[in-house]
This record gives C-alpha cells, structure tokens and sequence, in this order.
C-alpha cells in the first residue's frame, strides 16, 4: 500500500517562505561578510556601484539632511544608508496610506520625493526562489522593507529603529495627527 500525501497547508507555505527568506538573508550576510578586511569590493568585479561611489557624501547632501543625519545617528550608518532606510519606510507608508493621508505625510518632509528615489528597489517575491511564492501584504510590507535593509548593508530589525526616528520627525513638522498617520501605515 502506497503512503498516503497529505495536503500542502496555508500555514505551511507561510513557515517554508518564512525559513527560506532567513536561509537567504543568511547567506547573504555571511557571503559578504567574507570579504577580507582592506579589500575593495568593487576590485573584484572590476567595477563599482553607485553606492559605494556615494556612501561617504555628508548628511548635508542628502534628500532630507535634518532627518538623514538623525537617523543615521540613531542606526549608526552611514548618510546613505539612512537616506535609502528612510525612503524605504515612506515608500512603504505611501502604498499604505490614502492619497490626502499621504499629502499631509510628505509635506512634513522637505526632500521626500528624492528619499523615495534613495529607496533600493524590493526583491521579495520578484525574483530567485521565492519569487515563485505569491506576493502577500505580509511580505511586500515590512518584510520588504526589511529586504530594503540588508540591501543597504543595515541589519533587518533596524527598521523598528527607524520607524520611532520618522513618526517623531513627522510630529515635529506636521503635528501628531500626522505623525499618527504615518505610524497607523506601519501597523
């Protein structure tokens, strides 16, 4: 008598998604953490990104220079690196919020336009192996941003870092209904 297969569950497709992303930020952690120290990155290839042509440029530069140099400072990265989490976090608020929600957002944010274009582009669920997964809220919403992250070079549970740096900032600028606003998009 043959084994009898039992169904393919919700739950279980969840778990596998779940442990395959940890498996694949893993190996991406681990695959740059063996680049010897001293050595170019970008000596490897040949060529450089522009990341790396840009990450040393001063907070003073960047799309949001009072808001960039205080979350870098809070995350400990670089300009660079907070402008692209920063950027990643609106854009993510942006698809959330309605479009006179996302006005009063923006306005509180002198530069928004340039931190939404420092924002790297998702991968979760658009490519490799889980792009054969079916794209959900859960996994385009902070999962993606988390994604955004470690594409920066910034550790993934950094974003509940950030996500207090930009409400405050928003409540400084545009009052606490809009700092609320943006802090009901990360829910």
């Amino acid at each position: 008598m043959a084994p009898r297969l039992n169904r393919i569950r919700p739950e279980d497709v969840v778990k596998l998604s779940w442990m395959l992303m940890a498996a694949m930020l893993a190996a991406a952690s681990s695959s740059a953490q063996s680049i010897p120290n001293g050595t170019d990155p970008s000596s490897q290839t040949g060529t450089s990104t522009r990341a790396e042509a840009t990450a040393n440029i001063p907070a003073s530069e960047t799309a949001s220079p009072d808001l960039v140099s205080q979350l870098a400072a809070k995350l400990g990265s670089t300009p660079k690196q907070a402008e692209g989490a920063a950027g990643s976090l609106f854009s993510l608020a942006k698809s959330r919020l309605k479009d006179e929600e996302w006005s009063q957002v923006s306005s509180a944010v002198p530069g928004m336009n340039g931190l939404l274009k420092a924002a790297p582009t998702p991968t979760v669920g658009t490519s490799g192996v889980l792009g054969a997964l079916p794209t959900t809220n859960a996994l385009s919403g902070l999962e993606g941003v988390m994604g955004a992250f470690t594409k920066l070079g910034l550790q993934p549970n950094m974003v509940n870092v950030a996500i207090p740096v930009l409400t405050n900032y928003v409540m400084k600028n545009g009052g606490q209904s809009v700092a609320q606003t943006l802090a009901s998009a990360f829910r």
